[in-house]
């Protein structure tokens, strides 16, 4: 190309801009001026909750916790799922953990 705007022989515009005045273009769009680059703000609370989440992100705060007996039947513990809409419930002797059945 001989440094014009014109097409070429297969009508593309390839020179628009020369390398330097590219090069400078670019260079101001990736960095704007005047201003410190911050990462954004949501991006980067999206990027933590979704690869460190809390269990307050998983588990909703209203969330209803099913607990059984070991002496329950593994029918009544079903019912008892299937009422709070849960998939697991907890295994609790003296209201302590002792098991999880999902």
């Amino acid at each position: 190309m001989d440094g014009s705007n014109e097409p070429d022989e297969n009508g593309k515009i390839s020179n628009l801009l020369d390398p330097n005045a590219k090069k400078q273009t670019f260079g101001r769009l990736a960095k704007p001026q005047g201003r410190k680059w911050r990462p954004n703000t949501f991006i980067e609370t999206l990027r933590e909750r979704m690869f460190k989440p809390t269990l307050s992100t998983i588990i909703p705060e209203n969330s209803k916790i099913v607990t059984v007996s070991p002496f329950d039947t593994v029918v009544m513990a079903t019912k008892k799922m299937l009422e709070f809409r849960s998939s697991s419930a907890i295994v609790t002797v003296d209201n302590k953990p002792r098991g999880i059945l999902t």
